[in-house]
């Protein structure tokens, strides 16, 4: 997302645009985003500072770190932050922000659920989808 700061007028500038993924590089091992990010941002000029407020929102595809499966997870944040307006600047990149912003509230250990159960440590059966054959993971009683 770059805007023009010459354009910006007084009052500020309103920008709404959706970013493709690869534009932001945001994929980790267990992230990755399953389309654009919209961004809504308003932007206003205070001698050589723009003052950003900013909402997006995304999906996050991710994998559960207990049972390996896939799982979608909605994102949506508002942000603000501060951009300093070098010696000749023209135009000001917006997009690290954004991906800045999204992958400071990716979750540290994914889980699907609250309650997943993960898999067999035994013969690696998803526990999520009944027992297992292997009796790893019976209880045992005394």
């Amino acid at each position: 997302m770059k805007i023009d700061i010459r354009n910006i007028p007084p009052e500020g500038l309103f920008r709404e645009e959706n970013i493709p993924p690869e534009e932001l590089d945001p994929e980790t091992e267990m992230v990755s985003l399953s389309g654009p990010v919209a961004v809504k941002a308003r932007i206003f000029r205070i001698g050589d500072i723009l003052d950003i407020n900013a909402a997006v929102s995304a999906v996050l595809k991710l994998n559960c770190s207990r049972c390996l499966c896939d799982y979608s997870l909605p994102l949506a944040k508002a942000f603000r932050c501060d951009h300093r307006i070098e010696s000749g600047e023209e135009e000001a990149d917006l997009t690290p922000y954004v991906r800045d912003e999204l992958m400071i509230d990716y979750p540290v250990k994914p889980l699907c659920n609250d309650n997943c159960k993960g898999l067999c440590r035994g013969c690696g059966a998803d526990l999520n989808k009944g027992g297992c054959s292997c009796g790893a993971t019976k209880e045992k009683t005394l």
